[in-house]
């Protein structure tokens, strides 16, 4: 449109329309001053000057405007000129005086043409950057609204618990999420004091963690257990920032938390379990080890540490290796690239004793897996089976030498 028309040739320059304001009022001077002083009945000084007033209009109108001035002056020059030689224009004086004076009738009626485009121009120009500033105005607002609405779509239809407090702990904002966690809406918590809703203990809570937060480390990760109203516990995982103005001095906290109860419970669940497990290893007869994927014993129970002459702790992190004999080794290392792939067996291996003393024992292993990180080691159950291999080995031989003695 005619706007960017204007901003592309650099029109709307505050520089250049406070120049033709000044153009204007001095051309309107001059002309003013030309018709109110005589020289001799020769005008032509006062209207010289408003060739100055000529000149610099057209140099702010631009090459086109420039050339539209030029062609106007020629035509009117040569108008005039006839006009003199016919006598339509009487010559004040001499031949001499006769073309100041015409020049004057040239730059006079030229300037007043150019200042009286330049004033319509120049309020011409003014409608139409108040149009644009309008217009410009109000598309930032609605862009503006706009974006405003889709953030806020954003985050009200988060699963997250956001909120905002001033730092007396005044809500300011909640989104349905949180609003929901006290079965209330977003509008019945806005304006409230957190200790108005919040159990003693929560609140103390959130103080602490408040109390952490500064310009030079404004976000803190924290997770803690929420007694609510009812008495329910909830347990919530938060990531808390202290907002700061424009001066960074603190405005007002922002929570973004998530209720990680189910997560909670599922972990003390599986820490009983585990426990339960770990009373039935350490309480097992038999020998019990864990070991990883690179066969470093990650556990060992009691009586598998008694069984090598160990204790529990001595044996953590040491490598199978160091408890087998060599042809025993060649074995293990066949039988865990057998449990890669997901074997479970029972064989026999020797393995040796602290003191020295090498000893048989029935090995029943088990691969431990993960869904997505697959093979992480092997749980093995031993059984020291040396004095009943070494019964056999005497009761085999006995035979043979009752074979011999038939």
């Amino acid at each position: 449109g005619l706007g960017d028309v204007y901003k592309r040739q650099g029109l709307l320059a505050t520089g250049r329309v406070e120049a033709t304001s000044v153009i204007m009022i001095g051309g309107i001077f001059l002309i003013t001053a030309s018709q109110t002083f005589d020289y001799g009945g020769i005008r032509s000084p006062g209207y010289a000057g408003l060739t100055v007033v000529v000149l610099l209009a057209g140099l702010l109108l631009g090459f086109r405007g420039g050339i539209i001035v030029a062609i106007f002056s020629i035509i009117l020059g040569l108008i005039l000129s006839f006009a003199e030689m016919e006598g339509f224009i009487d010559r004040a004086g001499t031949d001499i005086q006769v073309w100041p004076y015409f020049l004057a009738h040239v730059a006079c009626i030229i300037g007043s043409l150019s200042v009286l485009f330049l004033a319509i121009r120049n309020i011409r120009l003014g409608f139409v950057q108040a149009e644009l500033a309008k217009s410009d105005r109000e598309q930032a607002l609605s862009e503006l609204a706009r974006s405003e609405a889709r953030y806020r779509a954003i985050v009200e239809d988060q699963t997250e618990l956001i909120n905002r407090v001033t730092l007396d702990g005044v809500v300011t904002y909640v989104n349905d999420a949180y609003a929901q966690l006290f079965n209330s809406k977003p509008e019945d918590i806005i304006g409230m004091s957190q200790e108005t809703f919040l159990s003693d203990h929560g609140l103390k809570n959130i103080r602490a963690v408040h109390t952490e937060l500064t310009p030079e480390q404004p976000i803190t990760t924290n997770e803690h257990l929420m007694v609510m109203q009812d008495g329910a516990e909830r347990w919530l995982q938060w990531q808390d920032r202290l907002i700061l103005d424009d001066l960074g001095e603190p405005l007002e906290y922002q929570g973004v938390g998530r209720d990680i109860t189910g997560r909670k419970q599922m972990e003390e669940e599986l820490r009983a379990s585990e426990e339960r497990y770990r009373a039935v290893a350490e309480s097992a007869l038999v020998g019990i080890g864990i070991t990883s994927e690179a066969d470093e014993f990650t556990y060992v129970n009691p009586a598998f540490a008694e069984m090598l002459g160990y204790t529990q702790t001595e044996l953590i992190n040491k490598p199978t290796r160091n408890l087998t004999t060599p042809e025993s080794y060649e074995i293990l290392v066949e039988k865990t690239t057998r449990r890669k792939l997901g074997i479970r067996e029972t064989y026999e291996l020797e393995l040796v004793r602290k003191d020295g003393v090498q000893r048989i024992f029935e090995v029943s292993a088990s691969p431990l897996s993960d869904e997505e990180a697959g093979f992480q080691g092997t749980i093995a159950v031993l059984i020291d089976v040396t004095e009943q291999r070494q019964a056999q080995i005497d009761l085999n031989r006995q035979l043979e030498e009752l074979q011999v003695i038939q």
